[in-house]
């Protein structure tokens, strides 16, 4: 027997903490729904160069969503601070002011010591950025989070999906609800046009008449006939129970056969003709919606 897939929303928090006699690492991880991955990291620049690993962290387990996370680094020991000149910013500033003096007709000089007075232009780093152990100890602070944030985004997919398919199975009711009552509205319509054909017999008319009426019950009846619609709805909310029991990101999945369904309901409301009919596809169509709002929240 397969083992069933744990099934994951894209909302959830989590938090992880790496510390040593060097440093302490506090990792906060968040994250919601989102079509596609989204990733945001906030923190001091000293996290820039690990960024491509994080990610790569992250996608292991994290494949749709809005994640964000904020890295603190906190460094026990004293760490020489280093300045260095951001020399390509500087030429970029003095290609600036010769634009600017070409444009204004312009001859002034350009102080250095205004160009070394510029934003960014006199950078620091410490000694703790060349530290090889830093990427792992952040890698590990961050593990932690993603860890936590699963449990909880674990924990609300199951939630979501015992909703679901308590949900689906309503509908299902609701569309057995629907099949029922078929027969008995065909065999009102059968009964309305034939008390019509009877009338008109009754007047006096001819043959061709008669037939005339017939067909536009034939008509009519092709027209009421939700067979079909019925029997793709059936087969989408099986595919739907399917699908939650079966896939581990079923998200994208479960919206599309939704899509489906609230077609097919709507195309069987039209058909209807019936107000009980139409009253029983009108709470089919809030199931849908509501199932709707937490399909967007798998992943």
């Amino acid at each position: 027997m397969t083992k069933k897939q744990p099934v994951y929303s894209m909302t959830g928090y989590g938090k992880g903490l790496f510390q040593s006699k060097k440093r302490k690492i506090a990792a906060e991880l968040k994250s919601v729904n989102n079509r596609f991955f989204e990733f945001q990291l906030k923190g001091s620049y000293i996290l820039d160069p690990f960024e491509a690993s994080i990610i790569s962290l992250l996608k292991k387990t994290i494949k749709r969503g809005s994640v964000t996370l904020f890295v603190n680094v906190q460094e026990f020991e004293e760490s020489a601070t280093v300045p260095y000149l951001n020399l390509p910013l500087i030429r970029a500033y003095e290609s600036l002011f010769e634009k600017a003096q070409r444009t204004l007709k312009r001859n002034d000089p350009i102080p250095f010591s205004f160009l070394l007075g510029l934003p960014d232009v006199i950078r620091t780093y410490s000694s703790a950025e060349k530290d090889k152990t830093l990427a792992d100890d952040i890698l590990e602070a961050v593990q932690g989070a993603v860890d936590e944030l699963n449990v909880m985004r674990q924990k609300e997919g199951s939630a979501l999906v015992q909703d679901l398919a308590a949900r689906i199975i309503l509908t299902e009711k609701y569309l057995a609800n629907i099949q029922e009552k078929i027969p008995a509205r065909m065999d009102a319509y059968k009964q309305r046009l034939e008390k019509k054909v009877a009338d008109v017999i009754k007047e006096g008319a001819d043959e061709t008449t008669r037939m005339r009426l017939l067909s536009e019950f034939a008509i009519m009846a092709d027209k009421m006939d939700v067979s079909e619609e019925i029997t793709r709805f059936k087969s989408h909310t099986q595919q739907f129970s399917d699908a939650l029991q079966g896939m581990t990101e079923p998200g994208k999945r479960l919206g599309f056969l939704l899509q489906e369904m609230n077609r097919e309901i709507n195309t069987l409301s039209a058909k209807a003709q019936d107000p009980d009919i139409i009253s029983s596809c009108v709470a089919v169509k809030e199931e849908l919606e509501k199932m709707r709002e937490q399909v967007q929240n798998l992943e």
